[in-house]
């Protein structure tokens, strides 16, 4: 039942508001028709570019350099001035001239909707419920399992030959949960993708509650793993009616990635796919915040597992993990730098990844002497300008700030003298009370299906390909 609901939940987001392609082509769309009142009409448009920073020069005769840096500084200002900075949210969007309103028009609406009556008043719910399905769905596979039964001594299951049936529903409860977990991780992409295209606080602000729900400790336990066999293309053995009735039979999907001139490596789709959108999470979560990079990141060892993606060869899991590494590049101090075996990182990352106009990502943390550089203050920053903007837009007047500090042992402690802690389940029992439907309605339901003549399509296609 949590996979066909998350089915749903992800068929239904995709079909009010349109699947990643779907989005990057409107955001495309936009940048490219835009209809921006311009004074100079040769300025190209572009999203956001970091304003270079403009560094002290001394006098001639102290600083031999100065030529140099006095002819580098006037080419960052000269480029940076060439365009028109505004992100894809900002631009106005294309007015249709009749009543019927456009497709971004129509986005717009729809995602402004959704987030001001359905994200907005349950986001902590929303956000704490994907990250307790995707905790599920991480947990330690059968051969796992067995060698930690096995250290502990001899068993009767471990001395007994497991049976063929039971064989059977270990690959089978494996299988579901692989596929849970590569459809949680596409819908929370989805949702904030469009949320963040949107606008970029509203992102924020859906991130944050991502955070606070603790999923970074279970997307990093999920990348801890042998990757080259994770994605390695199996076939459904299983002869039972599941996988008989499944789109390609025993055959599942896959891609083809070359590897060299003459060399290519075929890979799972459905658990490269995963793969990718685990990545591209932990990726937005963690963008230009030096607390969750080096809590996450840097002490976790990510490097370690990030050398198994990059072996893969794959175009989008490559892009993904070598932006963990420039992230991260400058707080791994000097030491680092210095090895022979960051040099193939660094230039995979000056190949695949898009640079900066100020591209000082390998400046140690040591070195950098900017206010806003230190790991709280831009952390904060950002954290004001989304309660900032929410409250000019949202909220009639201030939140209660004064529980937001607060651990969830006290929190529970307040709530239990206020006699408002519910012990028989917590919000997530009255989230799931909420989305049931009475007996009434699911009947009349029945009804009209019946009176409109629609019954279930065994021929139409899967939301996702697996």
């Amino acid at each position: 039942p949590l996979k066909r609901f998350m089915l749903l939940i992800y068929s239904w987001t995709t079909r009010v508001l349109g699947d990643l392609p779907r989005l990057t082509q409107r955001k495309n769309e936009r940048r490219i028709f835009h209809q921006l009142g311009i004074d100079i009409p040769t300025k190209p448009q572009c999203k956001s570019i970091k304003k270079p920073i403009v560094l002290p020069i001394t006098e001639p005769p102290s600083d031999p350099l100065y030529v140099a840096k006095f002819k580098a500084q006037a080419n960052r200002d000269r480029i940076y001035n060439k365009y028109i900075h505004k992100p894809h949210y900002d631009l106005p969007m294309e007015k249709s001239e009749n009543d019927t309103p456009t497709l971004d028009q129509e986005w717009s609406d729809r995602i402004e909707t959704m987030y001001r009556t359905m994200l907005l008043p349950n986001a902590k719910d929303y956000m704490g419920l994907f990250a307790s399905v995707m905790t599920a769905a991480t947990n330690p596979d059968k051969r796992a399992f067995s060698k930690r039964s096995s250290a502990g001594g001899d068993s009767s299951y471990d001395s007994q030959m497991v049976s063929p049936e039971e064989q059977a529903y270990l690959a089978y409860i494996l299988r579901e949960k692989v596929i849970l977990m590569d459809v949680t991780s596409l819908t929370l992409l989805t949702i904030l993708k469009h949320a963040r295209s949107s606008h970029f606080y509203k992102g924020e602000y859906l991130a944050s509650n991502v955070v606070d729900a603790g999923i970074l400790a279970t997307l990093t336990k999920f990348m801890n793993r042998d990757f080259a066999t994770y994605v390695q293309v199996r076939n459904n053995e299983d002869n039972s009616l599941r996988v008989e009735g499944l789109p390609n039979g025993t055959k599942k999907a896959t891609i083809i990635v070359p590897i060299d001139d003459t060399l290519v490596a075929e890979y799972a789709l459905q658990q490269t796919r995963c793969l990718a959108s685990v990545l591209r999470i932990l990726q937005r979560l963690t963008k230009r915040k030096p607390s969750l990079i080096k809590s996450t990141l840097c002490r976790s060892q990510s490097l370690v597992w990030i050398k198994r993606i990059l072996n893969l060869k794959e175009p989008m899991t490559r892009l993904y993990a070598l932006k963990l590494v420039k992230s991260q590049a400058r707080y791994l101090g000097h030491q680092w730098t210095r090895k022979f075996t960051c040099v193939p990182l660094l230039t995979e990352v000056y190949l695949y990844v898009r640079p900066e106009l100020e591209d000082d990502w390998l400046r140690s943390e040591d070195d950098d002497t900017s206010v806003t550089s230190a790991p709280k203050p831009i952390e904060n920053l950002l954290a004001g300008e989304v309660q900032s903007y929410h409250n000019r837009n949202y909220w009639d007047r201030l939140k209660p700030t004064n529980t937001a500090n607060v651990t969830v042992a006290v929190q529970g402690m307040m709530d239990l003298e206020q006699e408002t802690l519910d012990v028989e389940g917590g919000s997530c029992r009255k989230l799931l009370n909420e989305l049931q439907l009475d007996a009434a309605a699911c009947q009349q339901y029945e009804k009209w299906l019946d009176i409109q003549g629609l019954v279930a399509d065994k021929e139409a296609t899967m939301p996702i390909v697996f």
